[in-house]
């Protein structure tokens, strides 16, 4: 057991497989592996590797002084209260069901954050990446009332409940709900084809939403608004629904030749008229001006408000 008291400090590197608590000041890098377990707050002027099945919990505010921040092997870091900030990259390649938990009324703050394949990342507090957006290829949870910022570039399964600042890049899964002020991009790379499911209310604050290569934006509960411009090139079969009882508006909806539209729902175009040159089947209601052009093809049932 090695403990370091608050206002007092430790000047050299450590590797820990016991238990250590440190409320105080580190100078030097710490390696918390095996089953170490190892709980701070107070300073900490190094780079930090959390490995094999190690524990590192952070029980108040903790600065890393522009150091990284990795988590390897099934190893978890709980932040529990405070505030973690100051860290340069933080990388999270561990394979434990929740590699990072962020609780509510904490956060944790990076320059750069990158969550791999397998790996898992859930808040419920306040997650910020402030120079680059997101990376995220594993498993991203974001609680109701939680908020994520920086932006996020998802290939691997993205929830958000809560809030969202900044861009989402979504070519993965993407469940989402809540607010989000950033524009969405929904696309395809690769052989990876991004799909977005809205399932409940979602207010995009006068930001953009555009589907394209084979993606998919699925509305499939409660009413999705702010858009500025909803744009669909998307080639799958159906680029774009809105299921019966979800509603989404746009000030500008565009479909391409080639893209679909299906709404069973409410779908609203409140600036400018809706822009067809696909194919639109609409069996609930189309509110808004309807612009048909070229080879575009529109099937209306239902209401037409417009």
């Amino acid at each position: 057991t090695l403990s370091n008291a608050a206002g007092a400090s430790i000047i050299a590197g450590i590797d820990n497989n016991g238990v250590l608590t440190s409320a105080g000041a580190i100078t030097g890098n710490l390696t918390n592996s095996g089953a170490g377990t190892a709980t701070l707050k107070g300073d900490l002027k190094g780079n930090i590797l959390n490995q094999n099945n190690a524990s590192l919990t952070v029980t108040g505010n903790l600065a890393l002084d522009s150091n990284t921040l990795t988590n390897d092997g099934a190893a978890k870091i709980s932040i529990t209260t405070g505030e973690m900030h100051g860290i340069s990259a933080l990388t999270n390649n561990s394979t434990a069901a929740e590699g990072i938990s962020i609780a509510a009324g904490t956060a944790l703050t990076a320059a750069s954050i990158s969550n791999s394949a397998g790996s898992t990342i859930a808040n419920s507090g306040a997650l910020a990446s402030t120079i680059t957006a997101i990376q995220n290829a594993g498993i991203l949870s974001n609680a109701a009332g939680a908020a994520i910022s920086g932006g996020i570039d998802n290939t691997g399964t993205l929830t958000s409940l809560g809030t969202l600042t900044g861009n989402l890049t979504n070519s993965g899964s993407a469940t989402v709900r809540g607010d989000i002020s950033g524009n969405i991009l929904n696309q395809s790379i690769g052989l990876s084809n991004g799909g977005l499911d809205i399932n409940g209310d979602l207010a995009l604050n006068n930001n953009t939403l555009e589907n394209k290569g084979k993606a998919t934006v699925s509305v499939t509960a409660g009413n999705t608004t702010g858009i500025l411009t909803l744009t669909n090139s998307s080639t799958a079969a159906t680029g774009v629904s809105i299921a019966s009882g979800a509603s989404l508006t746009a000030a500008n909806v565009s479909n391409a030749a080639g893209s679909s539209i299906e709404n069973d729902g409410t779908l609203a175009s409140t600036l400018t008229p809706l822009q067809n040159a696909g194919k639109l089947v609409s069996t609930g209601t189309l509110s808004g001006w309807l612009a048909n052009s070229g080879a575009g093809s529109a099937t209306l049932k239902g209401t037409v408000n417009g």
